[in-house]
């Protein structure tokens, strides 16, 4: 049954109007008592952890508007600007030809709804590609392959045998990204084009560090955009990833979503507001700026970057690339409002910074010790530093051992079982399992075949090669306890055949 009840309240306050305020996959009650902050609570009072919460609202401006506060901490001054788009749709701009990539993930984790979604997502956006436009769909589960060799065209014949390309998509096997991120960042052939990649997964992953190496040492200009797919996606992997291809982050929780999450993405995709935005101080003295990368400014989705300043600085510039060219607008400090909280806020930015600077090539030992200085500076806990609370009060008497058990965990919703872990009693085997079982047999027929063919002396390298080729899937499992279960049969295996041996040699 349902595990982990968890009860919230959020309170939204501001200076900016804001509308449609909307709880995506959970019923609220909204209040706003006094004309004070608004209140949003669960309907239905504590509800199980099985999905995310997902609150939404949109600004209410004709025209983008920029908020900007600072803070003056132990001496230092810092500050926080927020770029809000308008309401309604982004500013034509004249068509500019685009190359866009469309990633999906089909691994044994993607079954049922998941896929469900993530094809609706699919066939929403081929719908919506220009004559102008060229394309290519790749999907990747334990293997990476795709429909064209590159990108192609969007004429009738190109997308219709997409189409029929994402109907007959099946999830099954494990889920090896970097092979399809890979492949995508690095078939771009014509530079003129406008490159958009669309990675659309559930973000069952666990080897986020490697994945982010690959987007940094390949993205080069495309914009690299994340699509979460199901009621529990990997959202660390999922915006980081979009945060370093200067993308955006889209969730989809429900099937019902698929297609005006998919138009609102599209509308980022088609007419970007700002592009290759930047920040500097127009007088005398220094500014310090985190991101380092600042997103582009979409329809829908604000910009927000700190900074520490000098403090004589009096004004700084914003500048990017516009609609109709290059834009720039200057802010004045002075006209700032205070904020609270903004210190820890950059700090909290630049670590981020720096720890993400590992995978451009900057040495280790160097980002380990300035990002533990700043973290320490500004009281913050990392992956390099810790708070440590000292709790004298004895929590178990004397004498009582340590009880150490496995909690349990609910399964995300919309997930199913046997998909994922095999039959409920545990009968049967996963796909994913089974996928893994076929390529190790595959890999073993394949070796055994070369021994028998090859010349002695070619023996050994041929084995080697046909070790080489078996790709191993990189979604979680049970390892533990598959060693353990394998362990339990051969001893048993052993004790039987001991028995049977001892009742052989009695006379």
């Amino acid at each position: 049954g349902p595990l982990n009840p968890v009860n919230l309240t959020v309170r939204i306050e501001g200076k900016l109007p804001i509308r449609d305020i909307k709880s995506h996959h959970h019923p609220v009650v909204i209040s706003n008592p006094g004309g004070g902050p608004i209140s949003v609570k669960l309907q239905d009072g504590p509800v199980p952890a099985d999905r995310d919460f997902e609150l939404t609202w949109f600004p209410d401006i004709p025209r983008a508007a920029v908020s900007i506060y600072t803070e003056d901490w132990k001496g230092e001054r810092y500050g926080l600007v927020m770029v809000t788009p308008p309401a309604g749709k982004s500013p034509q701009v004249p068509n500019r030809y685009r190359e866009i990539i469309f990633i999906i993930d089909t691994s044994g984790s993607m079954a049922g709804k998941s896929l469900s979604q993530a094809k609706a997502s699919l066939r929403y956006a081929l719908e919506k590609l220009g004559r102008q436009d060229r394309f290519n769909v790749i999907q990747f589960n334990s293997h990476t392959s795709s429909l064209f060799d590159a990108a192609v065209p969007a004429n009738k014949k190109n997308l219709s045998a997409a189409r029929t390309y994402i109907d007959d998509l099946d999830a099954q096997g494990g889920t090896e990204m970097r092979p399809a991120i890979r492949f995508a960042l690095d078939g771009q052939d014509d530079r003129s084009r406008l490159r958009q990649v669309i990675f659309i997964t559930d973000g069952g992953v666990s080897n986020e560090a490697k994945l982010f190496r690959e987007i940094a040492a390949r993205l080069s200009d495309t914009r690299f955009f994340t699509i979460g797919i199901g009621s529990a996606p990997n959202q660390h992997f999922m915006r980081w990833a979009a945060k370093y291809g200067r993308g955006t982050f889209t969730f989809i929780g429900d099937l019902d979503q698929a297609e005006s999450r998919m138009k609102e993405l599209w509308e980022k995709l088609s007419r970007p507001v700002l592009t290759h935005l930047s920040i500097q101080p127009r007088s005398e003295g220094f500014i310090e700026a985190y991101p380092k990368m600042i997103p582009d400014l979409f329809v829908g989705e604000p910009v927000v970057f700190a900074f520490r300043f000098s403090d004589g600085l009096k004004a700084f510039k914003v500048r990017g690339q516009g609609p109709n060219g290059l834009w720039s607008e200057d802010f004045n400090l002075e006209n700032a409002s205070t904020g609270k909280g903004i210190s820890k806020l950059w700090a909290r930015e630049k670590i981020d910074n720096l720890g993400s600077s590992v995978y451009w090539g900057v040495f280790t030992d160097e980002v380990h010790k300035e990002a533990t200085d700043v973290a320490l500076k500004h009281e913050l806990v990392t992956r390099y530093t810790s708070l440590v609370a000292i709790d004298e009060t004895p929590a178990r008497g004397p004498g009582e051992d340590l009880i150490s058990k496995n909690m349990p965990t609910n399964l995300p919703f919309g997930w199913e079982y046997e998909k994922v872990f095999g039959g409920k009693k545990g009968e049967g085997m996963p796909l994913m399992h089974k996928t893994l079982l076929r390529e190790a047999r595959i890999s073993f027929q394949t070796a055994f075949v070369s021994i028998k063919q090859a010349p002695p002396t070619a023996i050994a390298a041929n084995t080697n090669t046909a070790a080489k080729t078996l790709t191993l899937p990189q979604t979680a499992t049970p390892s533990q306890l598959y060693l353990l279960i394998g362990l339990l049969s051969v001893f048993g295996a052993i004790l039987l055949a001991l028995r049977w041996g001892r009742l052989g040699s009695r006379p």
